[in-house]
């Protein structure tokens, strides 16, 4: 038996659209850290966080429609503060963008050499101003 795709067993969202959808039901920030290759569902998971932080040359892509399917893991609902013309075409054409054009259009928050130190010491400062 496979996946039921059209149970909406996580509120709005199905099994497989949680992944990144679950971000946004989380009660504290969720801060995204990412390198390298981001991909695909790849985006919509990074997309679901509150801050997004990626390394300079990290490379993007909405590949989605390359395959003939739409991105249907949250997609535009995720992609809020996004130019919706840049998002529109990036989806749609499926083409590589650079992170200093994720940037721009509003994709990822800041770019940082170490991703991942970044968001661990953005976390612990945001945590130092909620003493409970």
């Amino acid at each position: 038996a496979g996946l039921d795709l059209t149970a909406r067993s996580h509120g709005p969202a199905n099994r497989v659209q949680q992944v990144a959808w679950g971000w946004r039901t989380l009660p504290v920030p969720v801060i995204a850290a990412v390198h390298g290759v981001v991909f695909g569902g790849a985006t919509q998971i990074m997309a679901g966080a509150d801050i997004r932080l990626a390394q300079p040359a990290t490379r993007f892509a909405i590949r989605e429609v390359h395959w003939g399917i739409v991105p249907d893991m949250g997609g535009f609902a995720l992609w809020r503060g996004v130019r919706e013309d840049v998002l529109r075409e990036w989806v749609y054409t499926a083409r590589e963008f650079d992170a200093a054009e994720a940037q721009a259009a509003g994709f990822v928050t800041r770019l940082v050499e170490d991703p991942r130190a970044e968001a661990l010491m953005l976390a612990a400062r945001i945590a130092e101003r909620s003493p409970s």
